[in-house]
């Protein structure tokens, strides 16, 4: 058996990132980091992963180890950017199982500023923690060689996907991606509790009430924001006239419904009718609520970008406390390898050029 040492901490070698985790969330559990000074939302997601961290740390290894076997350099030659990286767990476990560069990306600069002390307090080092959109991702690490991009549960938010897919293959023309992603509509119980989720951000609003991984600040509902964008657009709107188009810009970010509403205000022609009967974003950021696309959409996404997409299906939590609901999610997990991603609890894309099929 052969070892690796990162920063005075022991690793054996084996041939899956599973092997590491007992002994990184010992790592993580002695650094106590959800005792870091963290900022409010960082810190309550902290939390709430570190209570489920056996779950997510093996979420993170069929990642790393679907990028391992799709590479073509050994995992202590590969440059990974762990994209909308929050707390920067993903990227830390894989330098932790011996990947070459790791890059934490992440919008909020609360989050990177968390990622960076949690990288501080276990003692591994990162090569860069960087904060901004995917422009400024691009212009900080144009010269960087990143292999591959591994996200959790982000693409779902990306407000236009396919621009984003053009765009990381300025990256690197050969880049490898792996995103796991909740939007797998195939599974009707994931869809209905997804899409019950899209109504109460559309109709209602949100607050961090909702559940653990909601952001820091409650939101009116999404109607009421592009009511009031629209209003700023065109005053004195007949109620009906306004009611529609707050209906048709549904999943529009600010930029594009104002777009939407000069349009109509010079033709008279109404925006086209949304796609999907649910998927929402918030107008002000563009962030979807977990939109939903199918595993065919997702192909032509790739397909058109010049990625050839594979898909695989998760697994459930059956690391639970309870015995009672580790149970139930050993038997769902059985359903799983039965049924494949009509009871998969999340899929992973995996996108690989074109040219190069593995």
């Amino acid at each position: 058996m052969r070892f690796l040492q990162f920063n005075g901490v022991l690793n054996y070698m084996t041939g899956s990132a599973k092997d590491y985790i007992p002994s990184f969330i010992s790592l993580l559990r002695e650094a106590n980091i959800t005792s870091l000074p963290l900022k409010p939302f960082p810190k309550r997601y902290l939390k709430y992963l570190m209570e489920n961290i056996s779950y997510y740390l093996r979420t993170y290894a069929q990642l790393l180890d679907l990028a391992e076997v799709n590479a073509d350099k050994s995992k202590k030659d590969l440059a990974i950017l762990d994209h909308g990286c929050g707390n920067g767990l993903l990227g830390l476990f894989a330098k932790y199982c011996g990947y070459g560069k790791i890059f934490l990306h992440d919008l909020d600069d609360d989050f990177t500023a968390s990622a960076r002390l949690i990288s501080t307090a276990i003692q591994l080092s990162c090569e860069e923690f960087i904060t901004g959109d995917t422009n400024k991702l691009i212009e900080i690490i144009d010269d960087k060689k990143i292999d591959l991009i591994l996200s959790t549960d982000v693409i779902e938010h990306i407000y236009n996907p396919a621009n984003f897919l053009q765009q990381v293959k300025l990256i690197n023309d050969n880049i490898i991606l792996l995103f796991k992603t909740p939007s797998n509509p195939a599974n009707p119980l994931l869809n209905y509790r997804l899409k019950k989720m899209q109504y109460k951000d559309e109709w209602e609003g949100g607050s961090p009430d909702d559940y653990a991984t909601f952001g820091e600040d409650a939101h009116e509902s999404f109607r009421v924001m592009r009511k009031k964008i629209i209003e700023r657009q065109l005053k004195g709107l007949n109620e009906d006239v306004l009611n529609k188009l707050v209906s048709l810009t549904r999943g529009l970010n600010e930029e594009d419904i104002t777009k939407s509403v000069i349009h109509y205000q010079q033709t008279g022609s109404y925006p086209f009718v949304p796609s999907h009967p649910t998927n929402t974003c918030n107008p002000l950021n563009g962030s979807w609520t977990e939109r939903l696309l199918t595993v065919a959409e997702y192909h032509k996404l790739f397909d058109e970008s010049g990625f050839y997409l594979q898909v695989k299906n998760g697994f459930y939590n059956q690391w639970k406390k309870n015995k009672v609901l580790s149970l139930l999610m050993n038997i769902a997990n059985l359903s799983v390898k039965l049924t494949g991603r009509l009871t998969a609890p999340y899929i992973i894309l995996i996108g690989t050029p074109a040219r190069k099929i593995s």
